[in-house]
């Protein structure tokens, strides 16, 4: 709704709207006109505004979490970036600023489907809306709406992202770009952490595994700024400070991967397939969420078979061995979901 719900369309969206009202179907009219009376109200355009604004700055940042591979101190630095610029905003007078502030495009938008911006009924003993002292709209909007809405999305930030960003500050030590600036001090509280997980090693252990690694960073011409690119060049012997590393790479930001894992889980499990084995199912879960199944080996295989238990035997045996290095596309998973069901029937 945010997306086409701007100046540009609103007056299209606005006569449609009219144009449905005068429908012979009452249900139907009834609903438009609901629909146009909320569209028209001052709350809800500068409500829009103020999300829509919101919501520009954290696009990429929602698009970058979503991502599998996401490095987490990539993905602290945007959220970091985003949480300053919000604080930015509360701090300074960007809720007027002449082009894209949250005002103007609330009176752009309002002028062009003729609505007046205007302060809500008030009484002096109101407790159904905001009730803030303000002089005119624009005032009253911005106390009201405006900066209400920033500290929620500035709290739940903080809320969401602090112990990543906790990590992060111990963790970062352990890249060779970032070793020049720590001590042992600044680690010791991660190894502590993860003491258990790392085999209860020995304190001053981990403490020379660390000032080694420390010297070899130092003699690097170009020392790698991500924890993989770290991961890549760190000698076995160190393995202590590399189960760090480790840690630090494999660390999830989101759980956007476990969500779609229920979503696929829900496809495969359908009523259908009640009877299906965990074996069966773990197999085509890892298909279907590992998407990169490579189609030439499939039909290479099944090419040079005719029994049919046969092929059932190597497609069940695909299902269970495949890598993520061998998964293609969704596809092909499909087509092998259906020659499975007709094999199996």
């Amino acid at each position: 709704m945010m997306l086409y719900y701007s100046s540009n369309s609103s007056a299209t969206i606005v006569s449609s709207f009219e144009e449905i009202m005068l429908f012979p179907d009452r249900k139907t009219s009834d609903k438009a006109r609901s629909l146009l009376h909320s569209l028209s109200d001052p709350v809800f355009i500068v409500s829009l505004c103020c999300a829509k604004k919101v919501m520009i700055l954290t696009a990429s940042l929602c698009r970058a979490l979503q991502t599998v591979n996401k490095d987490l101190v990539d993905a602290v630095e945007g959220v970091t970036f985003v949480k300053k610029t919000l604080q930015s905003w509360r701090e300074t007078d960007e809720w007027k600023d002449a082009d894209y502030g949250p005002n103007t495009t609330a009176q752009n938008l309002a002028r062009t489907v003729d609505v007046a911006i205007c302060i809500p009924r008030l009484t002096a003993h109101q407790r159904g809306r905001s009730n803030v002292p303000a002089d005119n709209p624009e005032e009253y909007f911005r106390r009201a709406v405006w900066y209400p809405y920033l500290d929620t999305v500035i709290d739940a930030i903080d809320s969401r992202f602090t112990s990543h960003s906790i990590l992060v500050k111990k963790m970062v030590a352990f890249i060779p770009a970032q070793v020049p600036h720590f001590q042992w001090k600044d680690v010791k509280t991660s190894v502590q952490l993860y003491n258990t997980v790392l085999g209860n090693p020995d304190e001053e252990e981990v403490k020379v595994q660390y000032m080694q690694r420390k010297e070899l960073c130092s003699g690097l011409e170009h020392p790698p700024k991500t924890p993989l690119e770290a991961l890549d060049i760190i000698p076995e012997r160190l393995r202590h400070i590399k189960n760090l590393l480790i840690i630090f790479c494999t660390v999830p930001i989101t759980t956007c991967s476990t969500e779609r894992a229920f979503s696929a889980l829900r496809i495969l499990k359908n009523y259908l397939r009640n009877r299906m084995n965990d074996e069966r199912l773990t197999g085509l879960a890892l298909m279907v969420l590992n998407d990169k199944l490579q189609d030439v080996y499939i039909v290479d295989n099944m090419s040079a078979l005719n029994d049919g238990k046969e092929k059932v035997a190597v497609f069940q045996s695909l299902s269970l061995s495949l890598t993520q290095e061998e998964l293609k596309s969704f596809l092909v998973y499909r087509r092998f979901l259906q020659g499975l069901d007709k094999l199996l029937l």
